[in-house]
Protein backbone atom coordinates (compact mmCIF):
# COMPACT_ATOMS: atom_id res chain seq x y z
CA UNK A 1 0.00 0.00 0.00
CA UNK A 2 2.72 2.21 -0.04
CA UNK A 3 2.88 3.53 3.64
CA UNK A 4 4.99 2.30 6.40
CA UNK A 5 3.77 1.94 10.37
CA UNK A 6 1.83 -1.46 11.04
CA UNK A 7 -1.43 -0.51 11.66
CA UNK A 8 -1.24 3.07 10.00
CA UNK A 9 -0.33 0.75 6.63
CA UNK A 10 -3.26 -1.11 6.86
CA UNK A 11 -5.95 1.90 7.90
CA UNK A 12 -4.52 4.36 4.85
CA UNK A 13 -5.65 1.78 2.60
CA UNK A 14 -8.69 0.79 3.53
CA UNK A 15 -9.96 4.61 4.25
CA UNK A 16 -8.42 5.25 0.64
CA UNK A 17 -10.10 2.51 -0.49
CA UNK A 18 -13.41 3.07 1.32
CA UNK A 19 -13.68 6.76 0.63
CA UNK A 20 -14.10 6.81 -2.95
CA UNK A 21 -16.63 3.26 -3.07
CA UNK A 22 -18.67 5.27 -0.70
CA UNK A 23 -18.36 8.27 -2.95
CA UNK A 24 -19.79 5.92 -5.75
CA UNK A 25 -22.37 4.43 -3.70
CA UNK A 26 -23.22 7.91 -2.43
CA UNK A 27 -23.84 9.03 -6.19
CA UNK A 28 -25.94 5.77 -6.60
CA UNK A 29 -27.78 5.95 -3.77
CA UNK A 30 -28.52 9.94 -4.74
CA UNK A 31 -29.62 9.71 -8.15
CA UNK A 32 -32.07 6.62 -7.30
CA UNK A 33 -33.62 8.39 -3.98
CA UNK A 34 -33.71 11.40 -5.73
CA UNK A 35 -35.95 10.23 -8.81
CA UNK A 36 -38.32 10.18 -6.30
CA UNK A 37 -38.90 13.22 -5.96
CA UNK A 38 -36.55 14.53 -2.88
CA UNK A 39 -34.60 17.73 -3.76
CA UNK A 40 -30.85 16.62 -3.96
CA UNK A 41 -29.39 20.21 -3.16
CA UNK A 42 -30.62 22.64 0.02
CA UNK A 43 -31.38 26.32 -0.46
CA UNK A 44 -27.48 26.46 1.42
CA UNK A 45 -25.97 25.17 -1.89
CA UNK A 46 -27.45 27.23 -4.39
CA UNK A 47 -24.55 28.89 -5.26
CA UNK A 48 -22.11 25.91 -4.85
CA UNK A 49 -19.55 25.67 -2.50
CA UNK A 50 -16.90 27.84 -0.43
CA UNK A 51 -14.25 27.77 2.03
CA UNK A 52 -10.16 26.84 2.24
CA UNK A 53 -8.15 24.62 4.24
CA UNK A 54 -4.29 25.76 5.10
CA UNK A 55 -1.84 22.99 5.44
CA UNK A 56 1.77 23.54 7.52
CA UNK A 57 4.07 21.32 7.94
CA UNK A 58 5.49 17.95 6.29
CA UNK A 59 3.47 19.38 3.76
CA UNK A 60 2.12 23.38 2.92
CA UNK A 61 -0.24 25.27 0.90
CA UNK A 62 -3.83 26.26 0.38
CA UNK A 63 -6.90 23.92 -0.47
CA UNK A 64 -9.97 25.90 -2.08
CA UNK A 65 -13.15 24.31 -2.23
CA UNK A 66 -14.26 24.43 -5.29
CA UNK A 67 -17.73 25.58 -5.61
CA UNK A 68 -18.23 23.03 -8.23
CA UNK A 69 -16.91 19.83 -9.30
CA UNK A 70 -16.84 18.49 -13.37
CA UNK A 71 -20.41 16.80 -13.33
CA UNK A 72 -21.98 19.36 -11.29
CA UNK A 73 -21.81 18.29 -7.80
CA UNK A 74 -20.89 21.06 -5.40
CA UNK A 75 -17.52 20.85 -3.78
CA UNK A 76 -18.22 18.99 -0.61
CA UNK A 77 -20.35 16.34 -0.08
CA UNK A 78 -22.21 14.68 2.30
CA UNK A 79 -23.12 11.32 2.97
CA UNK A 80 -24.39 8.99 5.36
CA UNK A 81 -21.90 6.08 6.76
CA UNK A 82 -24.33 3.19 7.13
CA UNK A 83 -22.48 0.23 9.45
CA UNK A 84 -22.04 -1.47 12.96
CA UNK A 85 -22.65 2.79 13.68
CA UNK A 86 -24.00 5.34 11.53
CA UNK A 87 -21.67 8.09 10.87
CA UNK A 88 -21.20 11.41 8.47
CA UNK A 89 -18.78 12.12 6.01
CA UNK A 90 -18.17 15.48 4.27
CA UNK A 91 -16.13 14.71 1.17
CA UNK A 92 -13.68 17.68 -0.41
CA UNK A 93 -11.69 16.57 -3.60
CA UNK A 94 -9.46 19.46 -4.80
CA UNK A 95 -7.62 19.16 -8.94
CA UNK A 96 -4.42 20.43 -9.61
CA UNK A 97 -3.36 21.85 -6.21
CA UNK A 98 0.17 23.51 -6.13
CA UNK A 99 1.55 22.55 -2.79
CA UNK A 100 4.91 22.05 -0.98
CA UNK A 101 5.95 18.36 -0.09
CA UNK A 102 9.38 17.66 1.49
CA UNK A 103 10.19 20.98 0.80
CA UNK A 104 9.56 20.62 -2.81
CA UNK A 105 6.61 22.61 -4.69
CA UNK A 106 4.30 20.07 -6.81
CA UNK A 107 0.91 20.47 -8.49
CA UNK A 108 -0.75 17.11 -7.07
CA UNK A 109 -3.28 16.39 -9.62
CA UNK A 110 -5.69 14.91 -7.35
CA UNK A 111 -6.41 15.13 -3.20
CA UNK A 112 -9.53 13.73 -1.37
CA UNK A 113 -10.52 14.98 1.99
CA UNK A 114 -12.86 13.47 4.30
CA UNK A 115 -14.31 15.22 7.27
CA UNK A 116 -16.02 12.05 9.51
CA UNK A 117 -18.38 13.08 12.47
CA UNK A 118 -20.38 10.55 14.17
CA UNK A 119 -23.42 13.15 14.29
CA UNK A 120 -23.87 16.37 12.39
CA UNK A 121 -24.56 19.71 13.73
CA UNK A 122 -21.92 18.97 16.87
CA UNK A 123 -18.29 19.61 17.85
CA UNK A 124 -16.24 16.89 18.73
CA UNK A 125 -12.34 16.82 20.09
CA UNK A 126 -10.12 14.80 18.22
CA UNK A 127 -7.89 11.61 19.48
CA UNK A 128 -5.66 9.18 18.37
CA UNK A 129 -6.71 6.17 17.13
CA UNK A 130 -7.30 4.60 13.29
CA UNK A 131 -11.34 3.48 14.17
CA UNK A 132 -12.61 6.86 15.53
CA UNK A 133 -16.13 8.07 14.01
CA UNK A 134 -14.44 11.57 14.54
CA UNK A 135 -11.77 12.50 11.98
CA UNK A 136 -10.20 14.06 9.49
CA UNK A 137 -8.03 12.02 6.14
CA UNK A 138 -6.28 13.37 3.96
CA UNK A 139 -4.94 11.42 0.37
CA UNK A 140 -2.72 13.46 -1.34
CA UNK A 141 -2.04 12.12 -4.83
CA UNK A 142 -1.85 8.73 -3.97
CA UNK A 143 -1.37 6.29 -0.82
CA UNK A 144 1.94 7.85 -0.15
CA UNK A 145 0.54 11.08 1.15
CA UNK A 146 -2.18 9.51 3.30
CA UNK A 147 -2.73 11.31 7.11
CA UNK A 148 -5.20 10.69 9.85
CA UNK A 149 -5.98 12.97 12.25
CA UNK A 150 -4.59 12.76 15.99
CA UNK A 151 -5.68 15.95 17.95
CA UNK A 152 -7.68 18.67 17.28
CA UNK A 153 -11.66 19.87 17.02
CA UNK A 154 -14.02 19.39 14.20
CA UNK A 155 -17.37 21.71 14.48
CA UNK A 156 -20.37 20.96 11.96
CA UNK A 157 -23.65 22.79 11.53
CA UNK A 158 -26.68 21.42 12.18
CA UNK A 159 -27.45 19.30 8.91
CA UNK A 160 -23.74 19.77 8.08
CA UNK A 161 -23.84 22.12 5.52
CA UNK A 162 -21.05 24.08 6.84
CA UNK A 163 -18.22 23.56 9.24
CA UNK A 164 -14.86 23.95 10.54
CA UNK A 165 -11.67 21.64 11.32
CA UNK A 166 -8.16 22.42 13.25
CA UNK A 167 -6.30 19.39 13.62
CA UNK A 168 -2.69 17.94 13.49
CA UNK A 169 -2.66 14.90 11.05
CA UNK A 170 0.00 11.95 11.15
CA UNK A 171 0.79 8.90 8.60
CA UNK A 172 2.58 7.24 11.75
CA UNK A 173 6.69 6.46 11.02
CA UNK A 174 5.89 7.25 7.17
CA UNK A 175 6.35 11.19 7.21
CA UNK A 176 9.00 12.74 9.22
CA UNK A 177 6.68 15.15 10.99
CA UNK A 178 3.03 15.65 11.12
CA UNK A 179 0.89 17.97 8.99
CA UNK A 180 -1.21 20.59 10.45
CA UNK A 181 -4.86 21.42 8.71
CA UNK A 182 -6.98 24.42 9.84
CA UNK A 183 -10.24 25.64 7.56
CA UNK A 184 -13.76 26.15 7.31
CA UNK A 185 -16.22 25.02 4.61
CA UNK A 186 -19.51 25.62 3.76
CA UNK A 187 -22.03 24.91 0.87
CA UNK A 188 -22.15 20.99 1.07
CA UNK A 189 -24.68 19.04 -0.74
CA UNK A 190 -26.61 16.34 0.84
CA UNK A 191 -26.16 13.10 -1.23
CA UNK A 192 -27.75 10.70 0.48
CA UNK A 193 -29.43 10.49 4.25
CA UNK A 194 -31.39 7.60 4.94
Amino acid sequence: MGIVGGVETKRHGIVAASASGRTLLALLAALLFGIGGAPLASADTTNGSAGSFTLSGDVSGTLTVPPYLPGGATGCTITVNVGATRSWAEDFNFYRTKLTIDGRSQRVRFIDMEVGVKRLGQRYTLQPGANSLNSVYVMIGSEDYGWNSVAGTISTAKGGHSGSVSATLTAGAYQPGPTAIKGSWTGCEVLYVN
